[in-house]
């Protein structure tokens, strides 16, 4: 079974916004990984449509603050906290803490 993801990118205000609806693991975080790759500055990933994300895919957006000078999740499911939570990423992420 494989699984879908889809990707939009905008600017709003300024910033890099990424929309993600679907699911992310470890059979398509190449992709996301490849997608962000080709963004520039700060990003806010809106995960609002997000149904599913594994620790392969979250990996890459922790990945991204590397080249990238933050990245905020916006929207943050109680799955994705709760992965973020465990892996000690919740600071490195900037979970909007006022959603989700």
């Amino acid at each position: 079974m494989g699984t879908c993801c889809s990707l939009f990118v905008g600017r709003v205000n300024g910033h890099t916004v990424v929309r993600i609806s679907g699911e992310l693991d470890h059979a398509n975080a190449s992709r996301l990984e490849d997608a962000l790759a080709l963004l520039d500055g700060p990003l806010v990933v809106e995960c609002a449509e997000l149904e599913f994300i594994d620790f392969t895919a979250l990996r890459v957006l922790v990945d991204a603050t590397e080249s990238h000078d933050s990245v905020t999740l916006r929207y943050p499911s109680p799955l994705l906290r709760k992965l973020a939570k465990l892996a000690g990423w919740e600071q490195l992420l900037g979970l909007d803490a006022a959603s989700g």
